[in-house]
């Protein structure tokens, strides 16, 4: 029996048609107010794909990336997530090629901490470089070290 894909998140560009793979890809504001914006898609993508184990990690770690592309690299940014049955992965595309770098700062510090949140929550993370700039991405649902649609995992 077919069933029908759940309808897409609010503010989409672009959406899959397929009820067991969704692919969602927007553009994000280009202030602090982006990673709301893309807290909302992820969560109601995760929710109308039945996946609600996910949402609290998925929606902190995708905070995290899209503040530190708003915040390093400006716009504009893109939102992309990838939802099948096993797996989510989300990559945050910006146009800084400056690659992100894991923080130990102060235990005082109000900042740098959001790459480590990445590291140890996520099940893989990594950096791609495309034109023009990097997506920084992550994947929740996979095995360690798993590839996810064609991307290494961060050392």
């Amino acid at each position: 029996m077919m069933t029908a894909a759940p309808p897409p998140p609010a503010g989409l560009v672009a959406a899959s048609p397929h009820p067991h793979h969704v692919l969602v890809a927007t553009e994000l504001l280009s202030s602090l107010e982006a990673a709301g914006q893309a807290r909302r898609v992820v969560r109601d993508l995760l929710t109308q794909g039945r996946r609600p184990e996910l949402v609290e990690t998925a929606c902190l770690l995708t905070s995290e990336l899209v503040a530190n592309a708003v915040t390093h690299a400006g716009a504009p940014v893109e939102l992309v997530a990838d939802l099948d049955r096993t797996r989510l992965a989300v990559e945050v595309i910006d146009t800084s090629s400056t690659d992100p770098k894991v923080g130990r700062p102060a235990p005082l510090a109000t900042s740098g901490r959001g790459l480590e949140l990445v590291d140890r929550l996520a099940d893989s993370w990594g950096v791609t470089h495309v034109r023009p700039g990097k997506s920084v991405w992550f994947a929740l649902g996979t095995a360690p070290g798993e590839r996810v649609a064609g991307r290494v995992p961060f050392p």
